[in-house]
């Protein structure tokens, strides 16, 4: 399991680095990483995700679908996330991969996931005939983008997770834990 999410991320970043070549900042010699920032990137592709106000936060770019049970199965699991971390410093993004069936109507994943955030709470992005998830390569649903303070991609996973795995990767990334609503009810 552990293979399979390094793999992800892996590919994730190399995604991006194939995409946005002008966001690299210039390699003073091969020792030198070469880093990409999503939110610039974000920005630059006009793909009408606005990133930049969540800038020197950590940013979770949760892709889901209608047609993925396991989207809805995760949705407990998001909402105690975006509960017990710091608002402040996190900012959760759902990418709804609209299907063009669905046509001028929204995406009905999108409603369900507003009701249960709340308006505030949450971002939902629709992506109208899946052009980001097409754009980032992400072909499989739920997949999850993890974009550290400083705008560049920090680790990602397609599947499902659990509340332990992303709670670790924002622990990580140094966002504050407010409270844990997945720890034993104490007796």
């Amino acid at each position: 399991m552990k293979i399979r999410k390094w793999f992800c991320m892996l590919l994730a970043a190399a995604m991006l680095l194939c995409m946005a070549p002008a966001l690299a900042q210039e390699a003073q010699t091969d020792d030198e990483e070469i880093i990409i920032n999503v939110i610039d990137y974000f920005q630059q592709a006009a793909f009408g995700l606005d990133l930049t106000p969540y800038r020197g936060k950590a940013i979770a770019l949760h892709f889901f679908s209608a047609d993925s049970p396991d989207c809805l199965t995760m949705l407990p699991m998001w909402k105690m996330i975006c509960d017990d971390f710091d608002k402040e410093t996190l900012q959760i993004v759902y990418v709804c991969a609209c299907k063009k069936e669905h046509g001028e109507e929204a995406c009905p994943v999108a409603e369900l996931v507003g009701e249960t955030f709340g308006e505030e709470e949450i971002l939902i992005y629709e992506d109208k005939d899946a052009v980001l998830c097409t754009a980032l390569g992400v072909t499989k649903m739920p997949n999850t983008l993890i974009i550290n303070q400083e705008g560049n991609p920090a680790c990602g996973y397609q599947g499902l997770l659990s509340y332990p795995t992303v709670a670790g990767w924002f622990t990580t990334l140094g966002v504050e834990q407010l409270q844990d609503s997945n720890a034993p009810a104490a007796e």
